[in-house]
């Protein structure tokens, strides 16, 4: 079967503590981490009735994609959005309040779905009118493995009507709660517990005017994190 070549684009990130382009360029040589912390986006060009409710993944996410419009003028483009987690807090809250008082609220509920972040991200544009309104879809990686969402894009790609979407990925912190098990202590969870978002073009070609680096699906195996591609993207563009 013939190879198709996949070029990733453009890519933005928001992470605690990660506030350079130095930062990112130690982060991707494994000179810096990121912090394990709940700090989030401000997300000043938003109202404080859009913003005041939204977790880290949401603000983030709406970050990311707002980054992309505003430093590469991305416009109308199809948006993918993953996520292995979710909004993980939101839901953990829920949970809690279903045992507890065997009821949940309508808002809670309603940005705890695994889609809330990226179409939160999209209203947030379309607000800015930023031009982003050629929909989206979301996929969850089974597993945790990362490689199943990078060929959903692929396939989004060669099987869509357009040969360019914004590739968004992102995960929070996990609750507090969840540091007492052990998976999560030592480090055996699919995704790693690090709160990270970042979005990227992912296209037949390079997008103009904006560093790509060349990349195939099949060399992401279960293996493989979202930080391991992210590390690949940004020292190709060094």
């Amino acid at each position: 079967m013939m190879e198709r070549t996949i070029y990733a684009s453009c890519p933005v990130c928001w992470a605690p503590g990660m506030q350079t382009e130095q930062d990112w360029k130690d982060f991707a040589q494994g000179k810096k981490e990121i912090e394990r912390t709940a700090e989030a986006p401000k997300l000043e060009f938003t109202t404080p009735l859009f913003r005041r409710r939204l977790g880290q993944l949401c603000r983030m996410t709406v970050q990311v994609v707002h980054d992309s419009t505003e430093r590469f003028g991305i416009k109308d483009l199809p948006i993918l959005f993953t996520s292995v987690y979710g909004e993980i807090n939101r839901e953990f809250t829920i949970d809690r309040s279903v045992i507890t008082e065997g009821s949940v609220m309508p808002a809670a509920f309603s940005l705890s779905t695994f889609n809330a972040p990226v179409a939160l991200a999209t209203i947030a544009m379309a607000t800015l009118q930023c031009g982003i309104k050629s929909g989206y879809e979301v996929v969850f990686p089974s597993k945790g493995n990362f490689s199943y969402a990078l060929q959903a894009a692929e396939a989004s790609v060669f099987g869509g009507k357009q040969d360019k979407i914004l590739f968004v990925y992102g995960d929070e912190l996990f609750p507090q709660e969840y540091d007492s098990i052990k998976s999560v202590k030592e480090g055996n969870i699919p995704i790693p517990n690090i709160p990270l978002a970042f979005a990227l073009v992912i296209g037949k070609t390079p997008l103009e005017n904006c560093s790509g680096a060349k990349f195939n699906s099949k060399d992401f195996t279960s293996k493989k994190t979202p930080l391991d591609f992210l590390k690949m993207l940004l020292n190709a563009n060094r």
